[in-house]
């Protein structure tokens, strides 16, 4: 059995929403984030984990304000090992950014879009620009 299904297996990683129903603090949450993300680089480019995204779905859009950041984290954490995976879906998330960044009950959320936005930046190229615009940013906001 290789390691991500023996991380997965025991840990019930396949039901991603330990991460949020734990009860803990944030320091513990994001290190469930971290090996959520070490198991999802290696079974996500093989549609291997398909919960994930749902869950990432759901914990985003959630009613609590933990919740939300601690999705916002999870994306983070993935970004920085699977970044290409999300690639084709910024319109989408740019969408979900421009809610988060001004998330009227959670400063904690508007810092982690912060950080995902900043580890974003580090991938989005000129030809992104347009699906920037349509995500809410401003084209004075993408000069060069």
């Amino acid at each position: 059995m290789n390691k991500s299904k023996r991380i997965r297996k025991k840990e019930g990683a396949n039901n991603p929403c330990i991460l949020i129903n734990f009860p803990s603090s944030e320091a513990v949450r994001h290190s469930i984030a971290r090996v959520i993300s070490s198991v999802a680089s290696i079974d996500m480019p093989d549609n291997k984990w398909p919960a994930l995204l749902e869950f990432l779905h759901q914990s985003c859009a959630s009613q609590n304000p933990a919740h939300r950041e601690t999705g916002l984290y999870c994306l983070y954490t993935l970004f920085e090992v699977i970044a290409d995976f999300f690639m084709n879906n910024t319109g989408s998330l740019f969408e979900l950014f421009s809610k988060s960044i001004v998330d009227p009950e959670s400063k904690p959320v508007r810092i982690t879009t912060v950080l995902v936005l900043g580890k974003l930046s580090e991938f989005v190229d000129s030809e992104d620009k347009n699906t920037i615009v349509r995500g809410g940013c401003r084209p004075d906001d993408l000069e060069d």
